[in-house]
């Protein structure tokens, strides 16, 4: 009597146990359901969405201005960026004056410098410097979607945040880089930070997506902070602002006939 009253015992014990981990295992699960969502979107769907909140995706115009601070010197420049679509754009310095006479014509992964001066337009590149450490690309094709390579590499925490660790890789030898790493936020897509790497592999420089604003419906970057990896002292900002969807004519984008 006393065997069987011990394996009853035994075997209430045993249910007890399993019980606890049954329910434990539950609440782990409930907890931490939260904290997988790199299962439930694919690299480049997210990354479309990180496209989004980066600027407008249709045809667009909008305002950059870029100031440069370079160990407390700071220098302005403006500009005018007509956006038709992901490979066609014409960017127009509006800023400083003696400069207002420079455009800059995207066709595809080709550049050429106009200005009214000169009779013959000069081939340029992507990631040639526009403005202190920002690139030609930078504001003239700025869809990562289109260019790159997607892969999350992880998850994990940035200025307070939950983020996905993403690596993009070029898929053309005249993208603006050749490989980035992008911080995005884990629940709402937007862009938090980004490295930029040369052919080498060696860091180039570090941004800020900052001053996130709705426009058009969406919360979107307006502000940008990149810092050269090198100078320490010297960082560019871009403040994006006049956004408005709107159509052009091809003719806007003519490289034969560019109008001043």
């Amino acid at each position: 009597m006393l065997k069987f009253s011990w394996v009853i015992g035994f075997l209430r014990w045993e249910g007890k146990l399993k019980f606890f981990f049954l329910i434990s295992g539950l609440l782990n699960w409930s907890q931490n359901i939260g904290a997988l969502p790199s299962s439930s979107i694919s690299p480049e769907n997210l990354i479309k969405k990180v496209d989004e909140h980066r600027g407008l995706t249709t045809s667009h115009s909008v305002t950059v201005k870029i100031i440069v601070n370079d160990n407390g010197d700071k220098e302005l420049s403006g500009y005018k960026v007509y956006v038709k679509d992901y490979q066609t754009s014409l960017v127009e310095q509006i800023e400083p004056k003696k400069n207002s006479d420079r455009k800059i014509l995207m066709k595809g992964f080709d550049m050429w410098l106009f200005t009214a001066t000169t009779k013959r337009p000069t081939r340029i590149s992507l990631e040639q410097k526009l403005s202190g450490d920002v690139a030609n690309g930078d504001i003239a094709r700025a869809q990562y979607a289109k260019d790159y390579d997607i892969k999350i590499l992880g998850e994990e925490s940035l200025q307070n945040q939950k983020v996905w660790k993403l690596e993009l890789n070029a898929t053309n030898t005249k993208a603006t880089y050749n490989k980035i790493h992008l911080w995005v936020n884990l629940k709402n897509y937007q862009p938090v930070e980004a490295v930029y790497f040369a052919l080498s592999g060696k860091p180039l420089k570090k941004a800020k997506y900052l001053d996130f604003k709705k426009i058009n419906g969406l919360e979107r970057c307006t502000k940008m902070e990149i810092y050269d990896y090198v100078q320490k002292n010297k960082f560019s900002t871009l403040i994006y602002t006049n956004h408005k969807i709107e159509k052009f004519e091809d003719s806007k984008f003519n490289k034969d006939h560019m109008e001043f």
